[in-house]
């Protein structure tokens, strides 16, 4: 079977990457002005994005992608986020499974993402957002973390400053903001049931090498 040649297609060359490349830029509708957005309203920005328009910001999982590349791209020149040593004892899941998150921040950060997901889809139960679009939500969030530990970890590099310590406090705060915005920014509560979710999905990942090492012995009879 023959492939037919889309008419006025445009051949791929250098014109092609730079203006792809703009495109993504553009402070009106690129990268930039998603970032912007993301900061001054991100409730109003994402579910104008769910909503009504899907074409003036970044999607989720390309800013998401572009946000980690950033983030591993800074933290491979300054190394702010250094992989921890990896010390196994007789192969313990626990001590396998922290050494990875240590090692891998972006990753820790989209599994965390994940279960504030499933958190906020239980809690908001009976609002009319299904898993997929509070997904959404949290693939914006935690893009944006991963910016704000970009800029966070060149600060904390110049300064000689330890970068969890300055990363956390901002984070718990922006998360806090956008999540509360996104549900309703007027209700005070949602900025309660937005920080519980958050350390939820936070204690949940800080058990779960336990919870994996329980499994095993479930399982194994060990």
């Amino acid at each position: 079977m023959e492939l037919k040649e889309e008419k006025n297609l445009k051949r791929i060359d250098s014109s092609y990457i730079i203006h792809e490349i703009s495109h993504i830029l553009h402070i009106e509708k690129g990268i930039i002005y998603t970032i912007i957005k993301l900061l001054v309203s991100p409730g109003k920005t994402i579910n104008e994005f769910l909503n009504f328009n899907r074409s003036k910001v970044v999607k989720p999982i390309v800013f998401l992608i572009i946000s980690t590349l950033i983030y591993n791209l800074t933290n491979s020149q300054l190394h702010f986020q250094d992989d921890a040593p990896e010390v196994v004892i007789n192969n313990d899941i626990v001590t396998i499974i922290e050494n990875w998150f240590s090692a891998h921040f972006g990753y820790y950060n989209l599994i965390l993402g994940f279960f504030v997901a499933l958190i906020l889809r239980l809690a908001y139960f009976k609002r009319h957002y299904n898993i997929y679009e509070i997904l959404v939500l949290m693939c914006y969030v935690i893009a944006m973390d991963m910016l704000l530990a970009a800029i966070i970890g060149t600060f904390t590099t110049i300064f000689s400053l330890n970068f969890m310590n300055f990363f956390q406090y901002p984070c718990l705060i922006y998360n806090t903001y956008a999540l509360a915005n996104f549900f309703g920014k007027n209700k005070w509560y949602n900025y309660i049931i937005a920080i519980i979710c958050f350390l939820v999905g936070t204690i949940i990942i800080v058990l779960l090498p336990d919870i994996a090492r329980l499994l095993i012995k479930l399982f194994t009879n060990k």
